[in-house]
């Protein structure tokens, strides 16, 4: 400690302050403190030279520049852990950890955002309510890891045809139960589309299964397409094509039902042909 002298020691202090407070990053701090025990080193000599040793302004300086480089690494580490642990952490709540699809909070959460942006821009919002059928049937004759198997299978093979656009969605509304979102379609298109689906469904096969059902998942959808800018409401479509799901299992299951929720569509929508009733 003799070979540390008071000013020295606040002008680390200083530097050390500067490396907790300012946010650099350690790159930038270790260029700045070698400069800073270059320049300091320099200014002690030429000042005190005939009372410091070259040793002892070295010592003194380094020491500094030591705890300042420290400070900075130490604090990059941690911010860059704590951004890596945050962003894995939103992840997993976006992402539902079975299936890999969008997490149900998740898509309550970003729906009515576009919800919104169709009632601001005057675009359709398809969305149909997905369930597949006899799922109860694997869980109990094949155990629920089966079951787990096919529902993984189930949205790997829907969510790359519903999730194609930045505003399009897929998610994992609970059990066996799918929501899709299609923005900005046309009735022509969406039967296609739910067709797809449906074809996509029958592809996974499954353990034979007692009762005659068949050796492949079948689903079950209730959809409606709509211009939010007169419906005003997403719950409303969401709550229509649950209703018609429901319908769907009624008329025997491994079909569609669709219905246009707005009968006030406007004539023409921008940048698109206006869909016929």
């Amino acid at each position: 400690l003799e070979l540390m002298s008071f000013p020295s020691a606040m002008l680390g202090i200083s530097v050390t302050a500067v490396a907790a407070l300012g946010g650099f990053k350690t790159r930038r701090l270790l260029i700045g403190a070698t400069l800073t025990l270059g320049i300091s080193t320099w200014i002690k000599l030429a000042i005190d030279g005939a009372v410091m040793t070259t040793y002892q302004v070295m010592f003194e300086n380094f020491f500094f520049m030591f705890v300042t480089a420290g400070t900075a690494i130490a604090l990059d580490v941690l911010a860059r852990n704590f951004w890596i642990n945050h962003r894995y952490a939103e992840a997993l709540r976006r992402t539902d950890a079975l299936t890999r699809v969008m997490s149900r909070a998740a898509f309550e959460e970003i729906y009515p955002r576009v919800v919104r942006i169709a009632i601001r821009d005057g675009r359709s919002v398809a969305v149909a309510v997905l369930d597949l059928d006899h799922f109860k049937s694997i869980n109990d004759q094949h155990g629920h890891m089966e079951g787990d198997r096919a529902l993984r299978q189930a949205a790997s093979s829907i969510g790359p045809l519903t999730a194609r656009r930045p505003l399009d969605l897929c998610a994992r509304f609970g059990g066996e139960e799918f929501v899709l979102v299609w923005y900005d379609t046309t009735e022509e298109d969406l039967p296609m589309l739910l067709d797809g689906t449906l074809r996509l469904l029958r592809e996974v096969w499954v353990p034979p299964r007692s009762g005659g059902l068949p050796n492949h998942l079948t689903g079950s959808i209730g959809a409606v397409i709509a211009w939010p800018k007169q419906v005003h409401d997403g719950t409303a479509m969401l709550t229509r094509a649950d209703a018609l799901l429901y319908d769907a299992k009624r008329q025997g299951r491994d079909r569609y039902l669709l219905e246009r929720l707005d009968r006030h569509a406007p004539a023409q929508r921008p940048g698109a042909e206006a869909a016929e009733v």
